[in-house]
This record gives C-alpha cells, sequence and structure tokens, in this order.
C-alpha cells in the first residue's frame, strides 16, 4: 500500500528543472500500481494556480487515485479559505462533473487531521 504527497507548488528553480520534476512525478504515479492514494497540497492562502489545477486534470484524466489537502488553513483565515475553495470549485467545475475531495487541513492547529486520519485508516481497511 503506498501512499504519496504531492506538493505542486514548486521551489524557485528554472521551467527546465520543473519540467523535470513534472516528468518524473508523472511517470512515477501512471507506473506505480500499488498506489491507493495520492494527497495533492494546495497552499489555501493563494488562489488556484494553472500549474495546480493542470495536475489535478492530469491525474483525473490518467485514472490517479487522489485528494486534495488545503494546507495553512490557520494562516489564511475563515474567509480566504472560503474564497480560494470556491475558486477551486469553479475552476474544477469546468472539467470535472464531480468534484475531488477537499480536506481543508492546518498542522498548526491540527485542523483536518482527524478526518484525513479516518480517511487514510477507510483506505487501509479496503486494501
Amino acid at each position: 500500500m503506498t501512499y504519496l504527497v504531492a506538493v505542486t507548488q514548486y521551489a524557485k528553480v528554472s521551467k527546465e528543472r520543473r519540467f523535470q520534476f513534472s516528468n518524473m512525478i508523472k511517470y512515477y504515479l501512471n507506473k506505480r500500481e500499488n498506489l491507493t492514494c495520492l494527497f495533492v497540497l494546495i497552499d489555501l492562502r493563494i488562489p488556484p494556480q494553472a500549474i495546480d489545477i493542470a495536475f489535478i486534470n492530469w491525474a483525473g484524466e490518467n485514472g490517479i487515485p487522489f485528494v486534495m489537502v488545503g494546507t495553512k488553513a490557520d494562516k489564511a483565515g475563515k474567509k480566504q479559505v472560503a474564497e480560494t475553495l470556491e475558486n477551486y470549485k469553479v475552476a474544477l467545475s469546468e472539467i470535472w462533473e464531480e468534484l475531488p475531495t477537499f480536506y481543508v487541513s492546518s498542522s498548526e492547529t491540527k485542523e483536518g487531521k482527524s478526518e484525513i486520519l479516518d480517511f487514510i485508516q477507510e483506505c487501509m481497511a479496503q486494501s
């Protein structure tokens, strides 16, 4: 059973290096037969980025099981979290009939921790 956390916000690296990272990640995800679920981390302090939407759409098109985890909810504030979630819903609704599962989390306040752990436990029980 494999769980993978993917961070779609790349560090400040060249476009060529980001392209190499992207190809490596996509190759791994497509070839990893025992991947149970991919956790796509989304920084709730910033609006949806084209690279994030493209990656989420790619994962869906390739049948990669995943959930989205919005991070840093404590730093974003309730209004900004709600706006970011709504912006993702709007952006993804252009392609997705049913939106991916989205957890809101904070490592500082532990928000979302129990829901995410419950989800992992459910996945493990099904495997």
